[in-house]
């Protein structure tokens, strides 16, 4: 990530400082999250997963989208989806899984370590809470998408 445009004490703000500030802080940077489960993990093979981010000092936003291939492997148990920047214990992003028919079920994804592997988060989605897994909220299959965005305090 690029520093900010540091501004002399006493100096006055102009367009040009300001975008020169919103220039350096407020690009996404590209990453790769990582897919995993709590018993057997997935395997992408032909479907996509794409991360990117954008930290101003300790603020993070986040947008993750899995979207299943005809070849992916959905393992088992419960799914978890890796982080750019370690998280604050307590934080939450939005979830949505978008399944047969476009049917979309929403949800969060709670932040509870201090970590940025897949470890970190508990998804859950639908009216009951059910955590996102191979079968939860429906048996994964090609097109399929789990969509996680927001933003949370990084440690």
């Amino acid at each position: 990530m690029t520093s900010p445009v540091q501004l002399p004490a006493g100096s006055r703000v102009t367009a040009a400082k300001l975008d020169a500030y919103e220039n350096t802080t407020n690009v996404w940077q590209p990453y790769t999250p990582v897919w995993t489960a709590s018993t057997t993990n997935p395997a992408l093979n032909n479907g996509t997963l794409v991360g990117a981010y954008r930290q101003v000092g300790k603020t993070v936003d986040v947008r993750i989208i899995l979207t299943l291939g005809g070849s992916t492997a959905v393992g088992a148990g419960l799914y978890l989806l890796s982080l750019p920047v370690a998280p604050v214990i307590g934080g939450l992003l939005g979830a949505h899984c978008v399944g047969p028919s476009g049917v979309r079920w929403a949800g969060t994804a709670a932040l509870i370590a201090a970590s940025a592997t897949g470890s970190n988060m508990r998804i859950s989605v639908g009216a009951d809470g059910a955590s996102v897994g191979a079968t939860v909220p429906f048996t994964w299959a090609s097109g399929h998408q789990l969509i996680l965005a927001g933003t949370y305090e990084a440690v």
